[in-house]
């Protein structure tokens, strides 16, 4: 089915707005790619840059389709599918990367309701073009309902350093609600063509503000990460214990369970040695153990969860341990106790943000 919409004079007008608010989009979806590339590259601690990016890409896909369908003599229907499609696939995507790590813990259920969803959006389509508008519109309820409490949930779970951060997340999330209802074929009709013009400008408003939050706010999966640390040990080539340390208890590891996690530790080593190659991570039971491998010592870090922010504090800490001891590890005698001042770097890199 053709059809096109004609603004008058307002149509120029608001295919400009729209039209920033497209480029606008994919900019900050190429800003967020470069930025989880750099992040993976330099071995920094977060991955949700790659989230930021799938969600800005495909709102703003959804919105070039839109102006495809209401601004060119198209079949209307078919382009208002593919931005139904294109904001699906993205959702999706973004939802089923934060599952993958751990920002979100829903055992899957949130990618498979976005991937249900998306299906619908399909088979709707197929059997009947005008459906997946009526589907979209629904859709926007509970939208609605687990945006505030996702929110909610992150405004709970943050320092008070980054409370107030939520709120300009949330106007920003509301301001593109808005905005999408006030860019509907139901809203121009009710309110007449200037609608979708401030209804983009309020969608620019929003994303812009969601780019400057999603860049300051750390992954949640991140926020209590000294929560879920037991202890590190660090042995060198040998295996022979150098220094170790209880995080919880703040104190040297007693006897047995130093002789636990230095088992598992050679029995990780005598894994790598017949492998030919250095593994980095050992899980066992409940725990992850961790191995960063310097020129002289190798670090054990020993956690209830893998997140990446610990390997990178783990290789920051031999790195500066090397460092520290450079002299002493090239003559040491066997004396332990010469590394005791290791606490002190312990507390440096390792230390608790409240």
């Amino acid at each position: 089915m053709l059809e096109i919409v004609f603004l008058g004079e307002n149509r120029e007008i608001a295919m400009v707005v729209e039209g920033i608010l497209i480029l606008l989009c994919w900019q900050f979806s190429v800003y967020f790619s470069y930025k989880y590339y750099r992040n993976v590259k330099d071995q920094k601690l977060s991955r949700n840059e790659l989230d930021w990016a799938l969600f800005f890409v495909s709102f703003g896909f959804t919105h070039f389709f839109y102006q495809f369908a209401d601004y060119y003599p198209v079949d209307h229907q078919f382009f208002s599918f593919l931005g139904y499609i294109s904001m699906g696939i993205g959702i999706f995507l973004f939802t089923t990367h934060l599952e993958k790590i751990k920002t979100i813990q829903t055992k899957w259920v949130f990618p498979a309701i976005t991937f249900i969803i998306l299906l619908s959006f399909i088979i709707t389509y197929i059997y009947d073009p005008r459906l997946p508008q009526t589907l979209a519109i629904i859709l926007i309820i509970p939208a609605t309902i687990i945006i505030p409490y996702f929110i909610f949930r992150m405004f709970k779970t943050l320092s008070r350093r980054y409370q107030f951060y939520t709120i300009g997340l949330f106007g920003g999330l509301s301001f593109i609600l808005v905005g999408n209802l006030g860019a509907s074929d139901v809203a121009v009709s009710i309110f007449g063509t200037y609608i979708r013009i401030l209804a983009s400008l309020l969608m620019i408003l929003g994303i812009s503000l969601l780019a400057l939050f999603f860049n300051i706010l750390p992954s949640l999966s991140e926020l209590n990460w000294y929560d879920k640390l037991k202890y590190i040990i660090i042995i060198d080539q040998t295996g022979i214990c150098l220094y170790d340390e209880d995080f919880q208890e703040k104190t040297r590891l007693n006897k047995r369970l130093l002789a636990a996690a230095l088992f598992n530790v050679h029995e990780f080593l005598d894994q790598m040695t017949k492998g030919f190659k250095k593994l980095k991570i050992l899980e066992k039971g409940d725990e992850f153990f961790i191995l960063e491998y310097g020129q002289q010592v190798i670090g054990v870090l020993v956690t209830t969860e893998l997140l990446e922010s610990l390997k990178y504090l783990l290789r920051s800490f031999v790195i500066e341990f090397e460092n520290f001891y450079s002299d002493i590890l090239k003559s040491w005698n066997g004396d332990a106790r010469m590394f005791l001042p290791t606490s002190q770097l312990t507390s440096k890199i390792f230390k608790k943000i409240r």
